[in-house]
């Protein structure tokens, strides 16, 4: 059985485009959660624990739009500078590349500061 042969520059520049989405809903997420937090904490109504649910937001939102910066970077990479931009399918195969070790690192802080997050929530539960 022969394996299917699926070209890394169409599934590039997917998630180049897949990505700046959702990274614009997250935006409008992030605005929306730091007004609420803060507006909480002002009033007097939040608990001890919406200060550091503050920080890990904006840590959150530091780690997710430098994921997304590398993303960018990745694409203009491929597409412009790596080879004069003739051989994409090349720099997408390299897994080794500094741009994709700091992205995969960006993903795993994203994912180790919302654990936090979800603990901390349920220890005050």
């Amino acid at each position: 059985m022969a394996a299917a042969y699926i070209s890394l520059i169409p599934i590039g520049l997917a998630t180049a485009c897949i990505e700046n989405l959702l990274y614009g809903i997250f935006f409008t997420l992030f605005i929306l959660s730091v007004y609420l937090l803060v507006s909480r904490i002002k009033s007097g109504k939040g608990s001890a624990t919406l200060t550091p649910f503050l920080v890990a937001t904006g840590a959150i939102f530091m780690t997710v739009t430098a994921h997304w910066i590398t993303t960018v970077i990745q694409l203009f990479e491929a597409f412009y500078r790596f080879n004069g931009g003739t051989t994409p399918s090349l720099y997408y195969a390299d897994l080794t590349r500094t741009v994709e070790i700091v992205k995969t690192a960006l993903l795993v802080g994203t994912l180790v500061i919302w654990d936090g997050m979800v603990a901390l929530d349920h220890l005050e539960s």
